[in-house]
């Protein structure tokens, strides 16, 4: 399986070697509209019943795309800032997408730089 998502400038591609005697996977999208205390609260109970939680617009900073990994200690994350962070925001942050998954699954994920 190979999921890409493509947004701004970094391809987030990410393979899974499965074992054909499990091909049961489950997976979420969620636009959180923001992330904060709450909703990393609500994202962890997204993460207890799900394999691969696909995030959209976070409005993390490259700065704060750390936050991602500290919601479960049993998942791993991969992430994009939504906005250029060489110019001063003016307004709420905006964008983000990042992928998250359970660390003992077997996913190889890598973050590919398109330059676009």
């Amino acid at each position: 399986m190979y999921v890409r998502i493509l947004r701004g400038r970094v391809l987030i591609h990410a393979a899974m070697i499965m074992d054909v005697n499990k091909l049961s996977m489950k997976l979420l999208s969620y636009n959180c509209r923001g992330f904060n205390a709450y909703k990393s609260q609500y994202i962890s109970q997204l993460l207890s019943v799900c394999d691969i939680l696909y995030l959209q617009e976070h409005w993390l900073s490259e700065e704060q795309l750390c936050k991602l990994s500290s919601i479960s200690s049993n998942h791993s994350a991969v992430g994009i800032c939504g906005f250029d962070n060489t110019e001063v925001l003016r307004g709420r942050p905006y964008g983000g997408c990042a992928i998250i998954w359970r660390s003992n699954s077997g996913f190889s994920v890598s973050v590919i730089d398109t330059n676009h």
